[in-house]
């Protein structure tokens, strides 16, 4: 423990000074210098929904700074310190999406069984530092490894605009012999993208049942939403745990996620004008909205974890189309089947109804039909469509 005991940091360097080609220092108290280069690709930047602002897929883009970065230190499991409670600060900014972090650890600690959580996002974000698992904004819950975000602060809060975050966990070095002193890390975003578009609120008759346009609120569930279920097939998942934590009661484990009853929605006027109206796979539709959720890292089912101690897999999407004034249960409920291998943090997807009925009335499949399609259209790069339907 006398090792834990002189951990410390380093104070930054100028942010336009280089990092060093021999960063190995060792001072008298026997520290050593660990130096990391923490990158967001250009071809990772935001691609989210900002108002008039349409990519030639049809979809909203905006670019966003990433200007601030914070992280939590670990060692052989334990929480050591975090960018909020260091005497000094450990990272410079050497452009927007790049950073030079440095570390400076005994000589004895093993650099293998150092792990560093990094999230990276705007200097201006509402971002807390603190042990809850629930927050306004952003709360980064470094000692039981988990984050939450408020959904309507990750949405934009009813505005047509999404905020966008980058995050990483990383070994520091990748041998306990001969240790590298400078890695380079590349952090991607914690979130899935979802898209709702659909050509069927363009027919006259679903326009005029709608005339002050329609209201659209997303949620995941277990099984397909109704109005007699939505409260619990209409979740929102506000908290992700990027490792097992053992001081929680409940020890959750990596990529869990706590929910709630989706507090998130959108109301589209349905005016026929841009930028709710856009061109896609060559169809007039209607742009409903586009909204951000925490998913793993690795695709795989999105599985949740409840103050109680239940866990299960949430294995829908369900959508509820509204009159603005109308409550959620008078709202009409689409529910649509996520993959079987799940879904993967930083892709984008859309949901939109493969098949256009033509139902101006209320048919069989209401003022939306049953046949949506969960397809992904981008890859991780988020360029170009492919698809691959499920």
């Amino acid at each position: 423990m006398g090792a834990l005991a002189s951990t410390m940091l380093f104070s930054c360097k100028n942010a336009e000074e280089p990092i060093q080609s021999s960063p190995v220092i060792v001072d008298a108290e026997g520290m050593v210098q660990y130096s990391l280069t923490v990158n967001i690709p250009d071809d990772m930047r935001t691609r989210a929904a900002a108002e008039a602002i349409v990519g030639n897929d049809g979809l909203y883009s905006f670019s966003r700074t990433i200007d601030r970065l914070w992280y939590g230190v670990y060692y052989n499991g334990q929480y050591l310190y975090d960018s909020e409670n260091t005497v000094y600060p450990a990272w410079s900014m050497v452009e927007n999406g790049k950073f030079n972090a440095y570390f400076k650890l005994h000589q004895e600690i093993d650099p293998t069984q150092v792990k560093i959580f990094f999230w990276a996002g705007n200097e201006d974000d509402n971002v807390t530092v603190s042990d809850v698992t629930s927050s306004d904004a952003i709360n980064l819950n470094f000692k039981n490894r988990c984050v939450s975000v408020n959904p309507l602060y990750m949405n934009g809060n009813t505005e047509l605009k999404e905020y966008d975050s980058f995050a990483g966990y990383v070994q520091l070095s990748k041998q306990k012999e001969n240790p590298n002193f400078n890695e380079t890390v590349i952090l991607k975003r914690p979130f899935a993208q979802i898209h709702i578009l659909s050509d069927e609120f363009t027919f006259p008759g679903v326009n005029v049942y709608y005339p002050n346009g329609v209201t659209v609120v997303p949620g995941f569930g277990k099984e397909e939403a109704s109005a007699l279920n939505y409260t619990n097939n209409m979740m929102a998942l506000t908290t992700w745990f990027f490792d097992s934590s053992i001081d929680l009661p409940n020890a959750y484990t990596k990529e869990e996620y706590i929910f709630s009853q989706n507090n998130y929605e959108f109301t589209n006027n349905l005016t026929g004008t841009s930028p709710e109206r856009v061109t896609f796979k060559e169809r007039e539709m209607d742009y409903l909205g586009c909204f951000y959720v925490f998913a793993p890292i690795e695709k795989s089912p999105l599985r949740y974890a409840s103050a109680s101690g239940n866990t299960g897999t949430l294995g829908k999407l369900n959508l509820a189309f509204r009159k603005p004034a109308e409550s959620l249960g008078n709202a009409e409920f689409v529910s649509v089947d996520l993959p079987v291998d799940g879904i993967q943090a930083n892709n984008r997807y859309v949901v939109y109804n493969h098949e256009n009925t033509g139902d101006g009335g209320k048919g069989e499949g209401g003022f939306v039909t049953n046949t949506f399609t969960f397809e992904i259209i981008t890859d991780s790069a988020w360029n170009d469509t492919i698809d691959s339907e499920y």
